[in-house]
């Protein structure tokens, strides 16, 4: 017994080295990367929205694409969707995986032009524009927004393009 003992110890033992040579030891922390941030949430240049048209047999019609004035801002919190700079506009908002419902909300703007009543001033206004993300990087952000006459008659695709 001792002979096939002594055997198997020079053999363990290089088996119990080898694992203990690739168990590496750190003193240092370990080091967490987190991956870019996809998240909705931050402050966006309005770059420019667009629409595309089609016919009620969704047959492409025509489109335009046009830049926004400089300066237009979107910042988008966890519940608020607001425009600043060279825009102003309050919104609130829910997100449901790519969809949105956004919701203008009545400003004195608004109630000077006499789009609103002035009690009407800080409150959800009118129906919530739906919106699909399309495009969602941590440096880019596409939304598009569907429409169509009452008569069916035409389809506008709105889509607003933004950038940090």
């Amino acid at each position: 017994m001792k002979d096939s003992f002594a055997q198997l110890l020079p053999a363990s033992l290089v088996i119990f080295f080898l694992l203990l040579a690739s168990c590496e030891h750190s003193t240092h922390p370990t080091e967490v990367v987190e991956p870019l941030s996809t998240t909705l949430i931050g402050r966006w240049r309005y770059d420019s929205t667009g629409a595309a048209f089609y016919n009620s047999r969704r047959e492409f019609s025509n489109k335009f694409m046009a830049p926004l004035p400089a300066n237009a801002l979107l910042t988008i919190g966890p519940t608020r969707w607001n425009y600043s700079g060279s825009l102003h506009e309050e919104h609130s908002y829910t997100r449901q995986g790519n969809n949105l419902l956004v919701y203008r909300i009545g400003d004195s703007h608004l109630a000077d032009l006499k789009y609103i009543h002035q009690e009407e001033i800080g409150k959800v206004i009118g129906n919530p524009s739906e919106l699909t993300i399309t495009t969602l990087s941590a440096h880019q952000l596409v939304v598009r927004d569907s429409t169509m006459d009452s008569d069916r008659s035409l389809i506008r695709v709105w889509r607003s393009y933004y950038s940090r």
